[in-house]
């Protein structure tokens, strides 16, 4: 019930109960129109009475009996979680058909779902549970670096021989550079992370080459990167801050989205002010949206931030999960899982420690490859989500089809794609209407 009014759409909702329920001309009655009002906040009453013929009653000159029904829904007064997985990738800087960003589409999009739920959040509020928002946006990595280290300090791993991709030169192409593999031999403090001379976002974890673009059950247990609970207790399975070269940066091989917000109860002001700091940059790599999606809204792991129960009633879980485009690495950038074309972390190949010349090009050939195995794991974080009881809701931002990945990862029925902010807002109102709606009580 959007804003606790009785809408269209709720009489239209409390309609069709009623009519399957009790069609017409059910027992012989004449057809009705129930009543349909609010007595109180957060309720919804549906009554209406009708006269019944009778048969054997009738041999008694009782013709009719009176017959009367009175049913209410209430709101559904639960904890609700919701993690906004948001696409801030360079293309969203790209403007839709009617001349606007898609940025700025998604902004109005946000605000409008927020304040949609704002009334909803009031009233769990005021009844002592909560609605709370997380929000990761992703590129080709997603900031989290200090979140983890407030955590916990041990969460990142701050060893001394660290080693980091470095352009060093252009073999007389300056849009093609060399990128060699540099070991700064120095540790990154504390007060390093806490400054802002680290930008927040983070190398992944250990992981493994899959023998396919589809990881087996068996390879899945052996990637610590994928494992959404799991907390580090070694080096492998910490996670290690980014340290981009400014040069990588120039080049366009290196962006940092604004900084993760883990759950908590907005305000309008915040949120507001929150969306309108997203800045577009970078490469889209849906899997390591997903992943951290999936973090800020577990029970466990590293955050355990959303307990199933909360003051002793459940907490639904939501996740959007955002995009203008599809799967799109390039082993030439420095992302989440640094340099592909360096170190091989989710492709087949050789690490290479030696310099690669004209390393944008040499990384061409195996970008294809790549999108399939990141696809693959997409895929896999998709199930884990709604393993976890997650309903999953994808969209994509585009004049062109959503892929396959993308459908299957929703919940049955939550994928859509829009193509300009007013069907964006709407997509956004009916995942609202979805969240806050009512539930027969009686």
């Amino acid at each position: 019930m959007t804003k606790d009014q009785v809408d269209d759409h709720v009489k239209q909702e409390a309609l069709k109960f009623f009519n399957l329920n009790f069609p017409k001309g059910m027992l012989g009655t004449q057809e009705v129109t129930p009543d349909i009002n609010r007595p109180v906040s957060g309720t919804i009453t549906v009554s209406t009475k009708t006269n019944m013929p009778t048969a054997i009653m009738s041999v008694f000159g009782v013709d009719s009996l009176p017959i009367a029904v009175t049913c209410n829904a209430q709101q559904n007064f639960i904890n609700v979680d919701i993690v906004l997985v948001l696409d801030t990738t360079g293309s969203m800087n790209d403007k839709l058909s009617s001349g606007q960003k898609k940025i700025e589409a998604l902004r109005s999009a946000v605000m409008a779902f927020y304040k949609q739920l704002s009334s909803f959040q009031a009233t769990l509020e005021n009844n002592g549970y909560r609605l709370r928002y997380a929000v990761v946006p992703y590129a080709q990595a997603v900031n989290v670096g200090k979140l983890l280290y407030a955590a916990n300090q041990s969460n990142l791993n701050l060893s001394a021989t660290a080693q980091y991709p470095r352009i060093t030169g252009s073999s007389g192409n300056n849009s093609d550079p060399d990128i060699s593999w540099v070991a700064l031999g120095l540790a990154h403090s504390g007060s390093w992370i806490q400054s802002s001379s680290y930008n927040g976002c983070v190398e992944e974890r250990k992981t493994i080459v899959t023998a396919s673009a589809t990881p087996t059950d068996a390879e899945l247990a052996r990637m610590t990167d994928l494992d959404v609970n799991l907390l580090p207790n070694s080096d492998d399975t910490r996670w290690a801050p980014a340290d981009a070269d400014p040069n990588l940066v120039a080049y366009g091989l290196a962006a940092c989205p604004t900084s993760a917000v883990r759950l908590q109860a907005f305000s309008e002001a915040a949120m507001q002010n929150y969306v309108d700091a997203l800045s577009p940059g970078g490469a889209t790599y849906l899997d390591i949206g997903i992943e951290w999606g999936a973090r800020f809204i577990s029970d466990a792991g590293v955050f355990a931030d959303s307990p199933l129960v909360y003051n002793g009633m459940r907490t639904n879980k939501y996740m959007v999960f955002l995009t203008d485009g599809q799967m799109e690495p390039q082993a030439s950038s420095y992302s989440g899982y640094s340099t592909e074309v360096m170190l091989r972390r989710v492709s087949v190949g050789t690490p290479n420690t030696n310099p690669i010349k004209k390393a944008i090009s040499a990384a061409n050939a195996m970008n294809s490859d790549l999108v399939a195995r990141h696809n693959g794991r997409f895929d896999a974080m998709c199930q884990v989500v709604r393993n976890m009881g997650v309903s999953i809701w994808t969209i994509k931002l585009s004049d062109a089809p959503m892929d396959d990945h993308l459908k299957k990862c929703a919940n049955v029925g939550q994928a859509a794609t829009v193509s300009d902010q007013s069907a964006l807002i709407n997509q956004f109102s009916l995942i609202g209407k979805d969240i806050s709606e009512l539930r027969l009580s009686k």
